[in-house]
């Protein structure tokens, strides 16, 4: 923006730089005005001269109808250094109005500026005091606690078998969503809105498992969200005795909805009595009915494996915890690189 002072009332204006060069008024007093084509000049006022049609005009002079150069319907306008700007009625109807120079970006820099240095100063006491504490304190003990909760949850993913680094869509042993499924297991899919990112994934990924599984192991898929539950085939199953072409269809027919509905797809799985549940989703709006299906799966004597894309639950760790099962987060993510680098082999 051009920035310059309006020689009449000294209120500081802008315009757009396409008006260098020509005139504009004052939005505050309305004089007319130059705008310079050089920051370093400065506005001139302009005002209208006489009148061509005065009849008194001297021959020749500013105001006279003879003067040299004047057109029919072209007024006059004459800077304080005595430059002629000549103006159609066109022109006079577009004069534009330089605005009121606006500081809010001046100020809010010197603003970010001193909020900038606040926080560098007080991080700066922060760590400072941080370091005093430790040099106080001594060398830190580990973490007695988060310790013993590690080495359980290895000495659980050791005895199923389970690796929650491994690739699903390349393990040729029997597994669902990379966890070992060579007993009766259910697969609990949460198919809610949440699951948007990630659901198109495990349409390909589920019928890839099935292959794995022995044609003898009992098998279920439960879609749950959009507050139903969805069992895909009606009841727990020989691998080799499911339709799989149907099962890829109703699979490839679901699209992710509503909110979640997990407890639903975990107390229905545990009507069946299999010997693991496994269930994947997002956990978006878990309620107290999850820690009311302690008493089902123990009833069963059923094992509840989660993955959670992107999302945690305590509820939910803490039925694995309860059940003897695995409780894994996974990046929001991972499906999608997991299948990249299957689909790039």
């Amino acid at each position: 923006m051009i920035e310059i002072t309006c020689p009449s009332c000294a209120r500081e204006l802008q315009i757009d730089p396409g008006f260098a060069g020509g005139v504009c008024r004052c939005f505050n007093c309305g004089t007319m005005m130059t705008v310079p084509e050089d920051a370093n000049q400065a506005a001139e006022t302009i005002e209208q001269s006489a009148r061509p049609d005065r009849p008194d005009a001297p021959p020749g002079s500013p105001g006279s109808g003879d003067q040299a150069g004047t057109k029919p319907g072209v007024t006059t306008f004459v800077t304080a250094s005595g430059r002629q700007i000549n103006l159609t009625e066109s022109q006079l109807a577009k004069v534009p109005t330089a605005e009121k120079r606006r500081m809010g970006v001046r100020v809010g820099v010197v603003v970010t500026f001193i909020v900038f240095m606040l926080i560098l100063v007080v991080g700066m006491i922060l760590l400072i005091g941080n370091l005093v504490g430790s040099m106080e304190q001594g060398p830190t003990k580990p973490n007695v606690s988060k310790q013993i909760e590690q080495e359980a949850k290895q000495a659980t993913q050791q005895a199923l078998g389970y690796d929650p680094a491994a690739n699903p869509f390349i393990l040729d042993t029997p597994n669902l969503i990379g966890i070992p499924a060579d007993k009766a297991t259910v697969l609990v899919v949460d198919t809610s809105g949440a699951m948007a990112d990630s659901l198109d994934y495990l349409k390909e990924l589920i019928p890839a498992n099935m292959k794995t599984i022995d044609a003898a192991t009992n098998v279920q898929v439960l879609l749950s969200g959009a507050g139903k539950v969805t069992p895909l085939p009606a009841t727990l199953t020989p691998r080799g005795q499911i339709d799989m072409t149907k099962l890829i269809t109703q699979l490839e027919s679901t699209w992710p909805d509503g909110p979640d509905h997990l407890a639903a797809g975990i107390a229905e799985a545990s009507k069946s009595k299999p010997n693991q549940i496994i269930l994947i989703g997002s956990a978006t709006s878990t309620t107290k009915a999850l820690v009311e299906l302690e008493s089902a799966l123990r009833q069963a004597n059923t094992q509840l494996h989660v993955v959670l894309l992107g999302t945690s639950s305590d509820p939910l760790r803490k039925l694995t915890e309860i059940t003897g099962g695995q409780y894994t987060e996974l990046p929001s993510g991972q499906l999608t690189q997991w299948y990249e680098a299957y689909a790039n082999r």
